[in-house]
């Protein structure tokens, strides 16, 4: 049997991820603990969260514990990150002109 589920496709770096995350694989392993809660774009604080991710690759079930990090800014002052940085500013520009809201007025959160 099959079922349609809805992807939503983050507008900067084409990833995809389910708009309802059910958990079907706990579901499945009957370890389902509840809904994962839907996807967000406007949790993570783009002065303060991480941009550029430095972890530790532990192996097997060890998982990948955060080492340190680079804030947006501060990758934005690393000549090694600029493009990425370049990238980021160049697509929120062209998702706001998309929108219409451009205009240089204060977007409403």
């Amino acid at each position: 049997m099959s079922s349609t589920v809805t992807f939503i496709v983050c507008p900067f770096c084409g990833l995809g991820r389910p708009i309802e995350k059910l958990g079907s694989r706990a579901i499945l392993k009957k370890r389902f603990r509840g809904p994962k809660g839907n996807p967000r774009f406007d949790v993570a604080d783009p002065e303060t969260s991480p941009f550029i991710d430095f972890r530790t690759a532990l192996g097997g079930r060890g998982g990948f514990p955060r080492e340190s990090f680079l804030t947006l800014v501060e990758a934005s002052k690393d000549p090694q990150y600029e493009d990425l940085v370049r990238q980021i500013a160049v697509q929120a520009k062209r998702i706001l002109r998309v929108l219409g809201e451009d205009s240089g007025e204060d977007i409403q959160s």
